[in-house]
């Protein structure tokens, strides 16, 4: 069994082709100016479908991440730990991706990133990661062999989310809901307060 890579869709090849020649296209609304990620055929803003590709900067910042200790699957086991991270682009869309050349300590929300273009060959696509944009931040993340638990209780414990003694943990954010307070509201009413 080999690892799962992304299988382009005719919405997406665009972006995916664009990544094969170290660009980062975005699609672009012509009706309301709205720039967004993941592609589609009408914009989420205004539903128009007369929508062009654009070129980012591909500069960013780091809205959020988490650690994963354990492997999301099998076939990811020698990815571990690894820095799965949401990028705001500097042209407002937000995009999934993993943290490279980046030691856990110095991971930052916030903090500048730029591009990195991982090309596999064999399966003939290429992936958007991204690393410091100060070159002063980057160094290496601890190999999956260095930061294996040594015990099972260790694992669990990593495994659940929390935190060995001395760690330091994630910043949380208060919510996810962006442009719509009444969304954000309802998403934080207490449980008694349910109908």
């Amino acid at each position: 069994m080999k690892k799962p890579y992304p299988v382009p869709t005719p919405d997406s090849r665009p972006f995916w082709n664009g990544l094969a020649e170290q660009k980062i296209l975005l699609k672009h609304c012509r009706d309301c100016e709205c720039v967004f990620h993941y592609p589609r055929i009408t914009c989420p803003n205004c539903l128009s479908s007369d929508l062009e590709w654009k070129q980012a900067s591909g500069q960013g910042t780091l809205y959020t991440y988490t650690i994963s200790r354990r492997p999301t699957h099998p076939l990811f086991a020698d990815e571990v730990p690894q820095f799965m991270a949401v990028v705001e682009l500097e042209e407002g869309p937000r995009i999934t991706s993993t943290l490279l050349n980046v030691p856990e300590d110095k991971i930052q929300i916030g903090m500048a990133l730029t591009p990195v273009f991982e090309h596999n060959e064999k399966e003939k696509i290429t992936l958007l990661r991204f690393q410091p944009a100060d070159t002063a931040l980057r160094g290496s993340a601890p190999s999956a062999a260095e930061d294996k638990p040594t015990s099972a209780s260790q694992f669990d414990a990593r495994g659940a989310g929390l935190h060995r003694p001395g760690e330091r943990q994630g910043q949380r954010l208060p919510g996810l809901c962006r442009g719509n307070p009444s969304l954000l509201l309802r998403h934080r009413r207490p449980q008694s307060a349910l109908p």
